[in-house]
């Protein structure tokens, strides 16, 4: 007697080969049978006409963030994510200074979470830029050997005690202070953990090339397994470039570096608002930024410093096009979110400059998310075929009131559905493989992402016919389409499309030991 038997769906195992139609057993939070023969359980799903499929691991996301706001992660949940990897793009919770002079370790910090009940499963990467800031604050220096030498040490820390590697910010300050000694030394202690690192890259339009290098060189001299995060060309002038950058993918691999890459099905991005502020005022730090722009001379600065940034087309700037900008999530606006930047300023007769530096103020420079639309359709397409590449959603959740990415909402199902299913992109097989078992061979989840006996019972169930994501900038809580039953460690948390408010998941730790 199973706990739970699933009849007559297809099932696409997650390993890339054809769909085989069978009887799914499932006891104790694993698949404990696959057969054509008749299965007794405690419940039954009748299948018939429906796809089974390896719960999908979302490659990179930023749950970790929101994770004390939204336990359940109802997001992930109803697209049918069991399981996302989080502390990516050089930011994590821990290590952490503590107001007396403390450190809470990444350890202490993974033992807080995994007290809590929580709605998928969630593995956490170690971020650069935490590294750095709990060595050295808001600091752009270079660290001096010994500052270096405690870097490595808090990264073997969280490495040991389950982190699912280093994610590196190269983009954000302080994480994007690094330098190629620096990144070489955290990449060679990943490499003796065999921890993959994980790196949003400096630039993603005018030096794209050169920032794909900075990476492979960085990992080069260690061997430490590589993945360049949400793989994109940004900005109209940078369009058709992943052919090349995917092209040195292939001859890194060729070289012997084990590379990878995650990507959404989308053609805009979401960034913090910050990213307007130039590098060099970020050293200051988020307290001294917030004071300098709550008065006049400081405030004056700020919006002098974001329009000519914004005129130079310097940095992160060329990737945050002032008339394809809206803003997502404002704490102490919520009437500006959802809104195209330039249609605020418009309306209250006042600089694109200024509504930034003065949301951001209001919201002490936290991270008030924006949206904004620059990615070609054909570089998306071309780097979600590519076989090394896993899928994303690159965002964390949504709360009541706020509005977020329709990625965040959406993006397995418009991937699977909409594109490869309807759409042709990709053989479901092959799709299917980059949802699950690519990125749990990536990031060492030995038993998630197969339908396979023995293997954990994360699943999903849905009807292809209707499968499709409905999120929009406009509406981005819209809910997905054609899922059917998702099941967390052998549970259904999941029916018609609704999360039930069942607490499956786990806090996964990587083990591994030097």
């Amino acid at each position: 007697m199973f706990d739970l038997v699933i009849e007559g769906a297809r099932i696409y195992d997650g390993t890339g080969n054809p769909w085989f139609t069978a009887n799914v057993g499932v006891r104790q939070g694993e698949i404990a049978r696959i057969t054509r023969l008749p299965l007794e359980g405690i419940e039954r799903i009748d299948a018939r006409g429906l796809w089974l499929c390896p719960g999908f691991i979302d490659a990179h996301g930023h749950m970790d963030s929101m994770l004390e706001q939204d336990p359940l992660q109802r997001a992930k949940l109803e697209q049918g994510i069991t399981a996302s990897i989080g502390g990516l793009c050089g930011e994590s919770a821990a290590p952490a200074v503590l107001p007396d002079g403390g450190m809470r370790t990444f350890g202490q910090y993974l033992d807080d979470i995994s007290q809590r009940p929580t709605g998928a499963n969630l593995a956490v990467m170690v971020g650069n830029g935490t590294l750095r800031a709990a060595v050295m604050g808001s600091s752009a220096d270079r660290p001096a050997e010994k500052q270096l030498e405690e870097m490595k040490a808090l990264l073997r820390e969280a490495l040991q005690a389950g982190a699912a590697g280093i994610s590196f910010g190269l983009i954000y300050p302080p994480a994007s202070y690094a330098d190629a000694r620096e990144l070489a030394a955290l990449c060679s202690v990943a490499a003796q953990y065999d921890a993959p690192a994980a790196f949003h890259l400096r630039n993603e339009g005018d030096r794209f090339y050169e920032a794909v290098e900075e990476a492979f060189a960085a990992v080069r001299p260690s061997g430490c397994r590589l993945i360049l995060s949400h793989h994109k060309a940004t900005r109209e002038p940078n369009w058709g470039k992943t052919q090349v950058t995917l092209g040195m993918m292939d001859r890194a691999a060729q070289e012997g570096i084990e590379v990878f890459s995650d990507a959404h099905p989308y053609t805009a991005v979401s960034a913090g608002l910050k990213a307007y502020i130039p590098q060099a005022l970020h050293a200051m730090g988020m307290e001294k930024l917030t004071a300098m722009a709550g008065e006049p001379e400081g405030r004056r600065r700020l919006v002098d410093a974001v329009e000519q940034a914004l005129a130079a087309g310097t940095g992160h700037y060329k990737h945050t096009d002032p008339p394809r900008a809206y803003i997502l999530a404002s704490h102490t606006h919520p009437e500006y979110n959802g809104r195209r930047i330039t249609d605020i300023a418009r309306e209250q007769g006042r600089p694109f400059a200024e509504v930034v530096v003065d949301t951001l103020c209001a919201d002490r420079m936290t991270t008030v998310g924006m949206h904004v639309d620059i990615m070609a359709r054909e570089d998306v397409n071309r780097v979600l075929r590519h076989p090394r590449v896993m899928l994303c959603t690159d965002g964390a959740s949504f709360l009541p009131g706020t509005a977020s990415h329709p990625r965040v909402r959406g993006a397995f199902p418009r991937f699977l559905g909409r594109m490869c299913i309807r759409g042709g992109l990709l053989p479901v097989e092959t799709a299917v493989m980059k949802m699950t078992s690519l990125p749990a061979r990536v990031y060492g989840m030995k038993t998630k992402g197969l339908v396979r006996e023995g293997m954990d019972a994360d699943l999903v169930l849905f009807d292809p016919l209707t499968l499709c994501d409905n999120a929009t900038v406009a509406d981005c809580t819209a809910p997905n389409s054609g899922l059917k039953i998702v099941i967390v460690n052998g549970r259904i948390v999941v029916r018609d499309g609704q999360a039930g408010g069942e607490m499956q998941g786990r806090i996964l730790r990587a083990e591994r030991r030097c």
